[in-house]
C-alpha cells in the first residue's frame, strides 16, 4: 500500500520508491502474487512512460523484459492484478481478444477490482470499441478517483478514436498540466489531434518539444507500438496526424507496420515460417543481423552492436513465438506474435516483423 501510495503520483521518483517498497513485500513473503504483480504493472508503464526509466536504472527494453519476468511469478498465484499485466501483454502483441478474455477473468475475481476495469477501458478502445471503453473508465474513476492523470489520458484515446478530436486535445492538455514530466505517448498524441484539428503550428511545437524526451519513438512505427489499434480507420489517422506534425515515417516500407489479424502468421504456419530457416532484418541502428534455427529450435544469431554474436533458441506455443538469447537482451524469455508486410519485400528485409514485449523488429528469409 505504501508502494501504491508513491506510484499515484506519478513522477520519477514516486516509482523509483514504489519499486523498493513492492521489492520490500516480496522478500517477506516470495509467494505474494499481488507484489510481483505490482513489480510487473510499474515495470510495463515505465517502459510507456519513459521519464520513469532514470529511476530504475535500465532501458525500456530491459524494463519490458522484466515486466515478463514479474508477470510469470504473478501468474502463479493469480489475482486481478497479475490478470491486467498478463493482459497488457497479450494488448501489445495484438492479441485484443486474448487481452479481453484476461481481464474479464480478473474481473470474475473482483468486479470491482481499480486495474482491471481501467485496463478493460484502456483495452476495448485499442480493440476498435471505444463507447464500451469509456464506461468501464467512468466505472474506475468512480471506484479510484485518485489517478485524475490515467483518467483524462484514457478519455483522451477514446474519443481521439470516435474522431472527437477536440474534445481529446482538452483532455490531453488537462492530464500534462497535472504531469508536466511526460514527454512520451501522450504530447504524441496531442500532436496528432492539433493537426487534425488544423492547429499546424501548434502540432508542430508539440513534436518539437517531445524531441526533448530522447528515449521518446523517433518515428511513427515506433510511436505506433505502444498504441496497439486494431482500427484501420484509426490508426491511419493518429498516422495522417503525426506526419503532418512532423514526426517522420518509419524506415520501412509503408512507413509504419501493419500489425492487423489479417496480416498474423501463426500457429503451423509460424512454425513452418521460422524452425529450420535462416532469416535476416535491420535493427533500430541500422545493423543488420542474421538467425540460423535449426530443425529443433536452436539457433544461431550474429549481428551487431555489443554482443556480434550469440546462441539461444526458438519455440512456438499457439500463436506465440517464443525467444531466448544466451546473453543478448539479458537472457530473459519472451514472446510476441508474426505479422506479414504486404508493403514489404526481401530486399528491403522487411517482408515479416516480430511483434513482441521489446518492439517491431522487420525480417526476411533468406533462401
Amino acid at each position: 500500500m505504501e508502494g501504491w501510495d508513491h506510484y499515484y503520483r506519478y513522477t520519477a521518483d514516486g516509482f523509483g520508491k514504489a519499486a523498493a517498497f513492492f521489492k520490500k513485500a516480496v522478500e517477506l513473503d516470495p509467494n505474494y502474487g499481488q507484489a510481483y504483480a505490482s513489480l510487473a504493472n510499474l515495470h510495463m508503464q515505465a517502459a510507456n512512460f519513459h521519464a520513469f526509466l532514470p529511476a530504475l536504472n535500465m532501458s525500456w527494453p530491459e524494463a519490458r523484459l522484466r515486466a515478463g519476468e514479474y508477470t510469470r511469478m504473478a501468474m502463479k498465484n493469480p489475482t486481478p492484478a497479475a490478470y491486467t499485466v498478463s493482459s497488457a501483454r497479450h494488448l501489445l502483441r495484438r492479441q485484443h481478444e486474448e487481452a479481453i478474455s484476461e481481464l474479464e477473468r480478473g474481473l470474475a475475481l473482483d468486479p470491482n477490482n481499480s486495474s482491471c476495469l481501467s485496463n478493460m477501458g484502456w483495452t476495448l478502445i485499442c480493440a476498435g470499441r471505444p463507447k464500451e471503453g469509456i464506461e468501464f473508465i467512468n466505472k474506475w474513476m468512480r471506484i479510484n478517483p485518485r489517478d485524475r492523470f490515467g483518467y483524462l489520458h484514457l478519455r483522451s484515446r477514446a474519443y481521439f478514436s470516435m474522431g472527437e478530436f477536440g474534445e481529446a486535445a482538452n483532455l490531453l492538455e488537462q492530464a500534462l498540466r497535472l504531469n508536466p514530466e511526460e514527454r512520451g505517448g501522450l504530447l504524441a498524441l496531442l500532436a496528432a489531434c492539433y493537426s487534425l484539428l488544423g492547429r499546424d503550428q501548434d502540432a508542430r511545437a508539440t513534436i518539437e518539444f517531445r524531441k526533448k524526451n530522447p528515449m521518446a519513438g523517433p518515428n511513427v512505427a515506433e510511436s505506433l507500438f505502444q498504441v496497439p489499434l486494431a482500427d484501420h480507420a484509426v490508426v491511419g489517422r493518429f498516422v495522417e496526424g503525426l506526419i503532418k506534425a512532423g514526426l517522420p515515417p518509419g524506415k520501412i516500407a509503408g512507413g509504419y507496420f501493419p500489425a492487423f489479424k489479417e496480416n498474423q502468421v501463426a500457429g503451423e504456419e509460424a512454425k513452418r515460417l521460422l524452425i529450420g530457416s535462416r532469416i535476416t532484418g535491420i535493427d533500430r541502428d541500422g545493423h543488420q543481423w542474421w538467425r540460423d534455427h535449426k530443425k529443433n529450435g536452436e539457433f544461431n544469431w550474429r549481428g551487431g552492436g555489443p554482443i556480434p554474436s550469440d546462441t539461444g533458441k526458438c519455440w512456438i506455443e499457439g500463436d506465440l513465438v517464443y525467444n531466448q538469447y544466451k546473453k543478448r537482451l539479458w537472457g530473459i524469455e519472451y514472446c510476441g506474435t508474426v505479422f506479414r508486410n504486404p508493403r514489404g519485400t526481401k530486399e528491403g528485409k522487411d517482408e515479416y516483423f516480430f511483434c513482441s514485449d521489446i518492439g517491431f523488429a522487420p525480417f526476411s528469409l533468406v533462401k
